[in-house]
C-alpha cells in the first residue's frame, strides 16, 4: 500500500480517511498541518454546533471514532507508530468488526483489503 502525501505515516493517513469521509457526509469540516514547534500534526476540526477546535492526532482520532460510531462507520484508529503493518492490521479488525455487527467498516475505493 502506498502512503499518500503530505502524511508521514499511515496513522495520520487513516484519520485523514475517516475525516473526508465525514465531511463528506457533512458531519464537519477539517484541515490539518504540521505544528512548527515539534512537526506533530495538528487538525483543526469544525462541527455543525461548534469549533473551530485545534485538535493534537489523539484527541482528533478520539473525536472521529465517536462521530463513526454515531455514523453508523466500523472505524479504528491505527495504534503507534503508524506503520503499514499496523495499518493492515487495523483494517483487518475494522473487517472483524464489520462482520460481527453487521456494520460497513470505512473502506476507500482507491485502498485494496488487507492481505
Amino acid at each position: 500500500m502506498v502512503l499518500k502525501r503530505p502524511y508521514r505515516n499511515y496513522r495520520e493517513m487513516h484519520l485523514g480517511d475517516v475525516l473526508d469521509e465525514l465531511m463528506r457526509r457533512r458531519q464537519l469540516i477539517w484541515s490539518w498541518s504540521y505544528t512548527k514547534a515539534e512537526l506533530q500534526p495538528l487538525f483543526v476540526v469544525t462541527l455543525a454546533t461548534s469549533g473551530p477546535w485545534p485538535y493534537h492526532l489523539k484527541g482528533a482520532e478520539d473525536l472521529a471514532a465517536r462521530i463513526a460510531a454515531r455514523e453508523h462507520i466500523a472505524w479504528l484508529p491505527v495504534p503507534e507508530p503508524g506503520t503499514e503493518a499496523a495499518y493492515r492490521a487495523t483494517l483487518a479488525a475494522m473487517a472483524d468488526l464489520e462482520r460481527e455487527f453487521a456494520i460497513p467498516a470505512l473502506r476507500p475505493a482507491y485502498r485494496g483489503e488487507p492481505a
